[in-house]
C-alpha cells in the first residue's frame, strides 16, 4: 500500500515542478537504463568515470 501512495504523491509533486527539473530526471533515469544494458550479463554495474561525472553535474 505504501508505494501506491509514494508513487501518487510522487506524480502530484511533479506536476509543480518545472520543465528544466524533468528534462535533467528524464536525462538521469536515461542514463541508468543505458548503464544498465551495456552491463547485463555482469554481475555487478560497470561504471565508467564518464558515468560518474555525469552524476557529480547534476547532483
Amino acid at each position: 500500500m505504501f508505494p501506491v501512495i509514494s508513487s501518487l504523491f510522487g506524480a502530484f509533486l511533479s506536476y509543480f515542478r518545472t520543465q528544466r527539473e524533468l528534462a535533467l530526471e528524464n536525462l538521469a533515469l536515461r542514463h541508468q537504463i543505458g548503464v544498465l544494458k551495456r552491463t547485463l550479463g555482469a554481475k555487478r554495474v560497470c561504471l565508467k568515470p564518464c558515468d560518474r561525472k555525469l552524476w557529480v553535474v547534476l547532483s
